[in-house]
């Protein structure tokens, strides 16, 4: 889990707002992914979402905004081996029931993963390795933590990667030890970097929204002082 510094709470701004904004922060991750926003009326995509979701134990409200993108990663380096994913990601926006402040939830509903490297295709492919074979589970939690006139940003993440390896491939146990290394650094990094650029975006976001109330402020005394003069 990570949490941000501490940031002020404008209640005049509304926080849904931003985080409707902002979900692209936390699907960048830290090697900048791309994402393609989907069609969130797609019938196929929201049966998808809801058989992912019975299959991690978490409940679906009805009056949440939902929306999906389709996130490939750069890829992750293994011991002779080279993993790239592609990822349909359903992102959900709520209210917390605790704290009454928005959140948002990143789960992955369904995946194609690639092997590639060396004498592993080969053998890959006298095995018959395919997507069917690799499986990822990821559930990714943003919440709004209230102290006093002040919030903190709170990002935690689960992140499970299973691929059936040949048998026959010598380096099977080195690579499984390395993998799990590898994820849990590749988690820690995204985690760390998300949250930092998403606080940086809710400071400007705030600033901004303070200049243009106070420019507006400046504009309407200038029409008021203009008036005068006219008097």
């Amino acid at each position: 889990m990570v949490v941000s510094d501490a940031v002020p709470i404008d209640r005049s701004k509304s926080l849904n707002e931003f985080f409707t904004l902002h979900p692209h922060i936390f699907l960048r991750g830290s090697k900048n992914n791309k994402i393609i926003e989907l069609d969130m009326n797609i019938d196929d995509e929201l049966h998808s979402y809801e058989q992912g979701l019975d299959n991690i134990h978490i409940t679906k409200p009805n009056d949440n905004i939902i929306r999906f993108f389709e996130v490939t990663s750069p890829g992750l380096s293994l011991p002779g081996i080279q993993v790239h994913s592609t990822a349909t990601i359903a992102v959900e926006i709520s209210k917390s029931s605790t704290t009454r402040y928005p959140c948002m939830e990143l789960t992955v509903i369904s995946d194609k993963t690639s092997i590639k490297g060396g004498l592993f295709n080969k053998i890959a492919n006298d095995n018959s390795l395919t997507d069917d074979k690799t499986t990822t589970v990821s559930v990714h939690k943003v919440n709004v933590v209230p102290k006093e006139n002040h919030v903190v940003f709170e990002s935690k993440a689960s992140l499970s990667l299973s691929i059936d390896l040949p048998s026959v491939l010598s380096a099977k146990h080195i690579i499984e030890r390395s993998a799990s290394s590898s994820i849990q650094k590749m988690l820690e990094r995204d985690l760390s970097v998300s949250l930092k650029t998403f606080h940086q975006e809710y400071v400007r976001w705030l600033e901004c929204s303070t200049s243009t109330s106070n420019g507006s402020l400046e504009e309407t005394q200038k029409r008021r002082s203009s008036l005068d003069v006219l008097r």
